[in-house]
C-alpha cells in the first residue's frame, strides 16, 4: 500500500461523514487541507501512524533485511557505509553469517555505527541481517501533480518496501482511528487502540532468515 492511501483511509475511517466528495482522488488533489471537517485530522494523522509502525518494529513484526557486506577492515564493519550503499537506516544488527554455509559468526557492537567480526572469515561470504530503522513519514513523502482532468504521481512511498504489508496497514488504521478520536470519545478510542494492540500481537513474530542448520566441529576431545 502507498503511504498516501494509508493516510487517506485512516482519516476516512476516523471521521464518520457520509461525504462522497472525500474521495481518494480529491484527497490527492489537496482539496481538503483547509476544510474545518478534515484539516485537523489531516495534520494530526502522522504521529499515530508513525507510532503504530514503531510498535510493529519494537514487537519484531516487521521482517528483517539481509545485506551483503562488501568491506571489512581489521574485522570491523562500518554500518554507516552499508547504510549509504543500500539506502537504509540500520536500527540493530540481528545476525552475522557466512553464506552459503549459513555458519553463524560472532560479533560485537562497537558504538552505534560499527560491529566487530570475531573469528575467521572471507569477506565475500559475509552477510548481515538487520532491523531497519524505518523513517518518520509525513506529508512530504508523497506528491501528486494535478490538473483539471488528470492526477499524476510524482512520488509516493511504497510501504511494502519497508516490510509493512497491507494487513499491517489495516491494523495501523485501527490504531490511528483510536488516537484521532481520543478527544471526541475516549471510550471508543480506547477500544480501537486496544483492538489494534491485539492485532499487532497476533502477527507472527520475525524469524531469523539466516539460521544456521549445521554444527561445525571446532574442538575435539584429546586435542
Amino acid at each position: 500500500m502507498k503511504l498516501s492511501k494509508l493516510v487517506y483511509l485512516s482519516i476516512k475511517n476516523a471521521i464518520y461523514y457520509d461525504d462522497a466528495s472525500f474521495s481518494f482522488d480529491n484527497f490527492k488533489k489537496d482539496l481538503f487541507n483547509g476544510s474545518p471537517d478534515y484539516a485537523m485530522n489531516i495534520n494530526n494523522v502522522y504521529l499515530p501512524l508513525n507510532e503504530a509502525i514503531s510498535r510493529l518494529s519494537d514487537l519484531e513484526r516487521i521482517p528483517y533485511k539481509v545485506i551483503k557486506v562488501n568491506q571489512i577492515t581489521d574485522g570491523i564493519v562500518d554500518l554507516k557505509q552499508i547504510e549509504n550503499e543500500n539506502s537504509i537506516k540500520i536500527k540493530e544488527v540481528i545476525n552475522v553469517v557466512k553464506l552459503p554455509s549459513y555458519e553463524k559468526i560472532s560479533h560485537r557492537n562497537l558504538g552505534l555505527d560499527k560491529i566487530l567480526i570475531i573469528g575467521s572469515y572471507n569477506v565475500r561470504e559475509i552477510y548481515i541481517e538487520v532491523k531497519e530503522d524505518i523513517p518518520h513519514f509525513d506529508s512530504t513523502d508523497y506528491s501528486y501533480r494535478k490538473n483539471d482532468t488528470d492526477i499524476t504521481e510524482e512520488y509516493d512511498k511504497e510501504l511494502n518496501d519497508y516490510g509493512i504489508t497491507d494487513s499491517m496497514c489495516n491494523y495501523i488504521m485501527e490504531y490511528i482511528m483510536g488516537r484521532l478520536t481520543e478527544q471526541i470519545s475516549p471510550e471508543i478510542a480506547n477500544m480501537h487502540i486496544t483492538r489494534a494492540e491485539q492485532y499487532f500481537a497476533n502477527i507472527k513474530p520475525n524469524k531469523n532468515n539466516l539460521t544456521q542448520t549445521n554444527v561445525k566441529n571446532v574442538y575435539r576431545v584429546g586435542e
